[in-house]
């Protein structure tokens, strides 16, 4: 897809369910864009990412700001250009992405039921954010995420894979499990938090080769396209996804939904990190401080001055 003559760096945002009428999906996005101005050598494309039948009411939303830099484009029109003939010859799509593909689309037709929870589409946003950098690369935001009006909006480009972790000290334990038998991983790697609802579903219960590694988070994240290590946390997502949905449909009171969304919170974090903990060729690898970009002193302050930003929190994910 031809963008620009200039070097194009993306920033993706994407909000599933309908509009908030606080603007709290769309301030972030509004923010940050008003603060990237394109160069001679770059310039910034911005995607707002949402559900087919919300499309028109956030284009609304924008041109209502004035905004006409952000491009609104619905998640489950892109899923089906991607099964076309001319978008898979021309993007060398082949069976494993042809795969994922079938695998992201019901958890985005999920939260685009009527009843959907803010749980499932929280968990249809996670997948999007993983879904997108492979698929197209770049930035992908959580909407909360605004400029640091003291400091300098500073988007580059990078080689890698990256995302958000307090760097002073390795305080999160983790499980490195050669080969999982959940959820039909079919012997995959996967790093899970010691204190993962998933980790002993993996087939492991000791705590005999735990290690410490850094608090991340997914708010920010960055690869180019087609990495292979997003590809890994992609695809581990859409499998954990199969079990968070046998944990959902057997909710039968308070605990089992707690337990649903603890299970989904811890999810998507143990997706990053069974990406970031493998090289590109599917080598193991101890995920350093070079996977990172600093986030202070703690994620709860949601900076990362490196690149200008902050994160705003709403606590809507509950």
């Amino acid at each position: 897809m031809w963008r620009s003559i200039r070097y194009s760096v993306d920033v993706h945002y994407s909000w599933a369910g309908p509009p908030n009428a606080q603007d709290r999906d769309i301030n972030g996005p509004i923010s940050l864009r008003g603060q990237l101005k394109d160069g001679l050598t770059t310039t910034y494309q911005m995607y707002f990412w949402c559900l087919d039948a919300e499309v028109a009411a956030f284009q609304r939303k924008f041109q209502a700001r004035g905004i006409k830099n952000i491009t609104v484009r619905g998640m489950q029109s892109f899923l089906s250009t991607c099964t076309g003939t001319a978008y898979r010859w021309w993007y060398w799509y082949g069976g494993k992405q042809d795969d994922v593909v079938a695998r992201v689309t019901p958890i985005i037709q999920a939260a685009a039921r009527p009843t959907a929870t803010v749980r499932e589409r929280v968990n249809a946003k996670n997948v999007w954010s993983f879904f997108v950098l492979y698929t197209w690369g770049g930035y992908h935001f959580d909407t909360g995420i605004e400029a640091d009006t003291t400091r300098t909006v500073r988007l580059t480009t990078y080689n890698q894979y990256k995302a958000p972790a307090v760097l002073t000290e390795r305080s999160i334990g983790y499980c490195h499990i050669q080969r999982s038998t959940l959820g039909g991983l079919n012997g995959m790697c996967s790093t899970v938090a010691a204190a993962s609802e998933w980790r002993e579903g993996h087939g492991r219960n000791s705590t005999e080769d735990v290690k410490t590694g850094y608090h991340d988070d997914v708010w920010a994240l960055y690869a180019p396209r087609y990495d292979a290590r997003v590809f890994r946390s992609l695809y581990w997502y859409c499998r954990i996804w199969d079990q968070l949905e046998l944990k959902r449909r057997a909710i039968a009171n308070e605990r089992d939904e707690e337990a649903y969304k603890q299970a989904s919170r811890y999810a998507v974090i143990d997706a990053l990190n069974t990406g970031l903990s493998h090289t590109d060729k599917g080598a193991c690898r101890d995920v350093e401080k070079a996977d990172f970009w600093d986030a202070g002193a703690s994620l709860n302050d949601g900076l990362i001055a490196e690149l200008g930003i902050r994160k705003r929190y709403y606590g809507s994910h509950r």
